[in-house]
């Protein structure tokens, strides 16, 4: 799957155990000029090897036996600068398991000579990170002013859910500098959600509603979404989401006994099916909207609108 092709799939995902492909196993293609010489090459047998493309120079001092690909590319930069760090759309490409398309960037520290190559962008930086490939928060540090939609679209499948949200703010943590317009940014992104239709409800609400939290904790139970200044909880049933799958009886009885217990504290439940978020999110913002503001229910009943409750396969135009 490409860049765009995870962008543009609302089901599109990336694994919890996500591990970054190991590019070690280029190494048998890459020589450097010392094992050349060890290897009994001559300066001249170099440059023939070279003229006669057996031989190809990646760098000053790396060589490759086969022509460069970009995994090639990439793991003679390791070798060469092993302290060189990917970073902005390249590291988020590999996240993601896509094959970084050049130019490649990549962070190296203040004191190391300049890298010189046509396919990479070297930036010198005291501000290194501790792994070859950072985290997806500082990757996004240099991305999302070339590339917003990308780089919005990865942190959200990236730190999505319960675990995701507690990744994220670890790694928010480790940020030395943030600058104020990616605080904006972070703000503007969907972090923590679980679906795809709770990030859609979670940006329609974001532009009308102050104070939302999602994935909170109320009591024991975890909701989708907490508006603690207006004590309502909000559920989101993905049964589009989850492909039509049928709700289990220890999940049913799970999610009663949370709305009994959110209802004897004080709280108002509501609850969502992605096919309401999907086709009707301006109802659905609309009746939270009506709560929020303490107004009377609107008394026009859902199967007067709804597709699905009129017998529709899909909404009206």
């Amino acid at each position: 799957m490409d860049l765009q092709e995870f962008i543009n799939d609302p089901h599109a995902f990336i694994p919890a155990d996500f591990l970054v492909p190991d590019l070690r196993q280029h190494d048998a293609h890459l020589r450097t000029t010392r094992q050349l010489h060890k290897e009994g090459w001559s300066k001249h047998r170099i440059q023939r090897a070279m003229r006669e493309g057996k031989l190809h120079r990646i760098f000053r001092g790396v060589y490759s036996t086969m022509a460069p690909s970009t995994n090639l590319v990439l793991r003679a930069l390791q070798r060469k600068f092993p302290r060189a760090t990917f970073t902005g759309l390249t590291a988020l490409q590999m996240i993601i398991g896509e094959e970084p398309t050049a130019p490649f960037q990549v962070l190296i520290p203040r004191n190391t000579a300049h890298i010189t190559h046509r396919d990479i962008r070297a930036r010198h930086t005291t501000d290194m990170p501790y792994d070859s490939l950072p985290t997806a928060i500082s990757a996004a540090r240099e991305s999302f002013r070339t590339a917003p939609e990308e780089t919005r679209a990865i942190l959200e499948k990236h730190y999505a859910g319960y675990p995701g949200k507690q990744r994220f703010d670890e790694h928010f943590r480790q940020l030395r500098r943030i600058p104020r317009a990616f605080r904006d940014f972070l703000h503007q992104t969907i972090i923590g959600a679980d679906s795809p239709p709770e990030r859609i409800l979670a940006r329609a609400l974001r532009t009308r509603i102050k104070g939302i939290e999602q994935n909170g904790l109320l009591g024991p139970y975890r909701f989708d979404f907490l508006l603690h200044k207006h004590k309502i909880a909000i559920e989101v049933d993905g049964f589009t989401y989850h492909r039509g799958s049928t709700e289990n009886l220890a999940s049913f009885i799970r999610d009663r006994w949370k709305a009994n217990f959110a209802a004897a504290t004080g709280w108002t439940v509501l609850r969502f099916s992605a096919t309401c978020i999907d086709h009707y999110l301006d109802h659905v913002v609309a009746q939270v909207e009506r709560i929020v503001a303490k107004q009377d229910a609107d008394p026009t009943p859902v199967w007067a609108w709804h597709h699905v409750l009129r017998g529709a396969l899909r909404p009206q135009p």
